[in-house]
């Protein structure tokens, strides 16, 4: 089991919790939101940046990457398989190799997204 704990991620194996930091490969040591995919993988909203963790190794997503902002708050998967990420800086989505970033200037109300 994987949870959230306080800005920190964690993972219960029945017996005792072991975090997650950076020094493990996690985008920043700060959390904001863990999205579980359907094939079992989780993305992790960070501070500075987003997260994918395969069981074994974290892959990490930038605005080097594409992302419009670095701050995620808060990741969905839609029913078409694309990766929604909310930033404080806007709303990217991701279809596994590109991201397409939306902002005010897209006609978002706001570009804080917290809420998918």
């Amino acid at each position: 089991m994987v949870c959230d704990l306080w800005g920190r991620l964690g993972h219960f194996d029945g017996r005792e919790i072991s975090m997650y930091t950076a020094r493990n490969g996690l985008a920043h040591n700060e959390t904001w939101d863990v999205f579980v995919d359907t094939d079992g993988t989780l993305w992790v909203g960070t501070e500075r940046g987003l997260s994918h963790f395969d069981g074994e190794n974290f892959t990490n997503y930038t605005t080097a990457d594409g992302l419009v902002d670095n701050e995620i708050s808060a990741i969905i998967r839609d029913k078409n398989g694309f990766l929604w990420v909310g930033t404080e800086g806007g709303l990217s989505r991701f279809d596994g190799e590109h991201f397409t970033n939306y902002k005010t200037s897209d006609g978002l109300i706001d570009d804080r997204v917290s809420v998918l």
